[in-house]
């Protein structure tokens, strides 16, 4: 379903609301920009597949732009999931997330992209994981940008693929 953005003031009353401008946003990540906000998370394309959306508001939370990020391949069931967006030394952004291509193993890989302030892509890299599938991710992970310039992730992994399937009673 949609997702609704909020901004509150220091004491948590509403400032306003706004739904997200895309059908099917699974959010994950704020982050402030000098003129507002970028949201981050995942968005449903068509075909089961899911790309790394992000929203732009100003501080009023009118939308600014919006940008997908992905594989952009129209084959059936590839998806990257965007789970954490900050914001860089020069004031671009980092994305990071996982991808995974349903059609040739249920492996997932690290998936990481570099947007300047306006959305455009700079690069992405994607870290293979041959011992990682999609059903091991637990759904979190940050990013930060490190004093070198370089990039510090966390993901959360869950021990195998039966432990997910005992948590979801299968």
């Amino acid at each position: 379903g949609d997702q609704a953005i909020y901004k509150t003031d220091i004491n948590g009353n509403m400032v306003w609301e706004n739904n997200l401008h895309i059908h099917g946003f699974r959010g994950r990540s704020v982050e402030e920009t000098n003129d507002g906000y970028l949201f981050c998370g995942s968005a449903y394309i068509g075909s089961g597949n899911f790309d790394i959306w992000v929203e732009k508001r100003d501080l009023s939370g009118n939308l600014a732009w919006h940008q997908s990020y992905g594989s952009n391949n129209s084959y059936p069931y590839n998806a990257e999931y965007g789970f954490s967006i900050k914001k860089t030394f020069d004031n671009g952004f980092i994305i990071a997330g996982f991808g995974t291509d349903y059609t040739s193993s249920l492996f997932s890989s690290i998936f990481l992209v570099r947007i300047d302030s306006a959305g455009n892509t700079l690069w992405t890299k994607t870290h293979e994981q041959d011992k990682w599938t999609f059903y091991q991710f637990e759904n979190d992970m940050s990013v930060i940008e490190t004093a070198d310039s370089g990039f510090a992730i966390i993901a959360g992994i869950k021990d195998s693929v039966q432990s997910y399937l005992e948590e979801q009673s299968i």
